[in-house]
């Protein structure tokens, strides 16, 4: 995992994983993935696939903006 560090900007790669928000936020999507297991097959593609779209697109959301702030720091460190 590559680190770059300038002045108040540090930001690796790997960091989103350290978060608890990002941790909470998968631990949410494990659990709406196991409650959603249990719907009947006719909701496969509404209510069932709606839930856990929205569910996995938290901790995805945060791993993109923090590699985002990797990629801009280094650019800024360049």
């Amino acid at each position: 995992m590559d680190t770059v560090e300038r002045g108040f900007l540090r930001a690796s790669v790997g960091d989103y994983k350290k978060l608890k928000v990002w941790q909470k936020s998968h631990e949410l999507t494990l659990a709406i993935y196991k409650a959603t297991a249990k719907f009947p097959s006719d909701e496969r593609y509404g209510l069932k696939s709606q839930l856990r779209r929205a569910a996995s697109s938290v901790p995805a959301n945060l791993a993109e903006g923090c590699v985002a702030a990797a990629q801009t720091a280094s650019l800024i460190a360049t």
